[in-house]
């Protein structure tokens, strides 16, 4: 059960009350005088060898008791755990009996790990745990959590600190692993296995880049965490996706297509025509050499490389910050109708632009959209619907918008809708790899993560291995046209997909293990291993009509009348359209 989440905020400064102004001040303990000797006698001494004298005597002030307590509280507010147990100590017993009992829950066992560790030995060590421990059996649980994650890093028990995480919250997660270096996340993940919210977390910090760490990014993520609707002026001027060191653009033409994309001049005079009537409105120029924060500014660094995410089926640039992606992808989905309308029409002029036109953080945000169905095809519609494009000229755009969007390997249009279908039906699956046999995507069962060193192209490569056994196994298939969603044609699509999953499962020396080309992390892949699920799911997805109910009576009839239905575990038909 996973532990409450510790996010506090700063508590008011209450002050000395009158009858804490009246308490006479604590006795000092032995090892405080010694330490005051100690100074004084240092002083003398270096004084006397220097050959000079004291101008007055020396007198050192003690600090306040009002002062000792602002110190503590400040240390409390910044989460310094290792000064908050060393000032308690610092206290005398009625002293840390009060401050302790002030403390939240979260607080207090942040602060019981901190004694156990950094405190042994110490004289007040005790008194401050029974003074926690006054809070209730949960500080006791969730600090001793909290320390054994503590000691395992410092020991790099990467399998214990993965235990340890494993009840805690996204946030205590988070600040704990964010604090961790790159090569000691990537140990973690290793062992992380199945574990939530764990390998989401490692996920989303996996793109930082060398000596940064979650602190530098937690605004970014808290500002698209909290970015729900806007207009899209609003999302062309506030949204930044900044990066580290000024350069080229982050994701050339190129990296998308292979070649520059080259359009008629017919096109291109009505996107020109488009734009100056208002109905096309495309992104602001991005400022060349501005500072990373600037308004409007894409900085990049590093070489242009993609990397898989295998959760949400989306191609991130290395050098995107992590989690803005896919949490872009998700506020994306947010915003109104209209003001998504203007978001695909601006994604429509960028495709159909020059080569290398300015602007280029719409070109980041390209492969977010396509990947998950969101598409550039309803501004496409739309615009044809107006007569504001001919046929030809849509028919040329389309081909251009679906070209841009593809992996580095071939994928089908249907492939290119799996991650939107997933994230809607199966928010927690993941993606199989591309061309796996009779999966598209899975979930749940158990987990089980080996890594192993492999050679790929004469290079040194790393392969995580995951082996699932059981769960939920998916496949989907995709009805792009209208003119194509009629009952026949759904009732062969249930069909084929059961004959798929019937060959899997009754073939099993065909399955061999799929390898996913596109590098998770660098010079690292993943290869997947999946057996006997416990359930299979069918999804028949209507890409520009709405799922009728005769559509639906077609699929699940195609299932009562499927001969070997027997020989397969349950079966779930799912089937989901455009609402039109």
């Amino acid at each position: 059960m996973p532990t409450q989440g510790f996010v506090e905020h700063p508590q008011p400064d209450r002050g000395a009350t009158a009858a804490d102004r009246a308490r006479t001040p604590a006795k000092r303990s032995v090892s405080t005088v010694m330490s005051l000797q100690r100074t004084i006698g240092n002083t003398a001494v270096a004084r006397m060898l220097t050959g000079s004298a004291p101008a007055a005597p020396s007198v050192q002030r003690d600090a306040s008791r009002d002062e000792l307590l602002q110190a503590l509280r400040s240390a409390v507010a910044q989460g310094a755990w290792q000064q908050v147990a060393l000032r308690l100590n610092g206290f005398n017993e009625d002293d840390i009996k009060a401050q302790t009992a002030m403390l939240s829950l979260g607080q207090a066992a942040n602060t019981r790990a901190a004694t156990k560790i950094f405190l042994a030995g110490w004289p007040h060590q005790q008194l401050i745990l029974d003074g926690l421990d006054q809070g209730g059996p949960e500080v006791r649980r969730i600090g001793d959590l909290y320390e054994k994650y503590e000691r395992a890093v410092q020991s790099a028990d990467w399998p214990t600190a993965a235990d340890a995480l494993a009840p805690m919250t996204r946030e205590d997660v988070q600040a704990r692993v964010g604090k961790l270096d790159v090569t000691q996340r990537q140990q973690l993940g290793i062992v992380a296995g199945g574990r939530q919210p764990l390998t989401d977390v490692l996920r989303d910090l996996a793109a930082l880049p060398p000596g940064t760490t979650y602190a530098d990014v937690r605004a970014d993520l808290a500002y698209i965490d909290n970015f729900v609707s806007a207009s899209y002026d609003v999302f062309r001027r506030e949204l930044h996706l900044t990066f580290e060191d000024g350069g080229e653009p982050a994701i050339p033409m190129a990296e998308l297509r292979g070649t520059p994309p080259r359009i008629s001049p017919q096109l291109q005079r009505t996107i020109d025509q488009l734009q100056k009537s208002g109905d096309l409105t495309l992104p602001s120029s991005t400022s060349v050499n501005a500072p990373p924060g600037s308004q409007g500014v894409v900085t990049v660094y590093g070489p242009d490389v993609f990397y898989n995410d295998p959760r949400t089926g989306l191609l991130r640039p290395q050098n995107l910050r992590p989690s803005v992606a896919p949490r872009l992808y998700q506020a994306i989905t947010e915003l109104d109708t209209d003001t998504q309308d203007l978001l695909y029409q601006a994604a429509v002029g960028w495709v159909a632009g020059p080569p290398m036109p300015e602007g280029s953080e719409w070109l980041i945000l390209l492969p977010f959209l396509a990947r998950g169905g969101m598409g550039l095809r309803n501004a496409l519609a739309k615009a044809a619907e107006r007569k504001a494009l001919t046929a030809a000229e849509q028919a040329e755009l389309r081909a251009l918008a679906s070209s841009g969007t593809k992996r580095p390997y071939a994928s089908s249009l249907g492939e290119l809708e799996e991650a939107g279908v997933m994230a809607k039906t199966a928010p927690g699956a993941t993606l199989a790899p591309p061309k796996m046999r009779a999966v598209d995507w899975y979930e749940g069962g158990k987990q089980v993560q080996v890594t192993v060193q492999e050679k790929y192209k004469g290079q040194a490569i790393t392969v995580v291995e995951t082996h699932v056994s059981g769960g939920t196994w998916s496949q989907l298939h995709t009805i792009l046209e209208a003119k194509d969603a009629t009952a026949a044609n759904v009732t062969a699509a249930v069909t084929n997909k059961l004959d798929k999953y019937w060959d899997r499962l009754h073939n099993p020396g065909l399955n061999k293990p799929a390898r996913d080309p596109t590098p998770i992390a660098p010079n690292t892949y993943r290869r997947v291993y999946l057996e006997s699920p416990d359930r299979l799911v069918i999804n028949i997805h209507v890409r520009e009509a709405p799922a009728t109910e005769a559509l639906t009576s077609a699929a699940n009839n195609a299932y009562t009348v499927y001969a070997n239905k027997t020989d397969l575990p349950p079966v779930t038909i799912i089937v989901t359209g455009t609402g039109k």
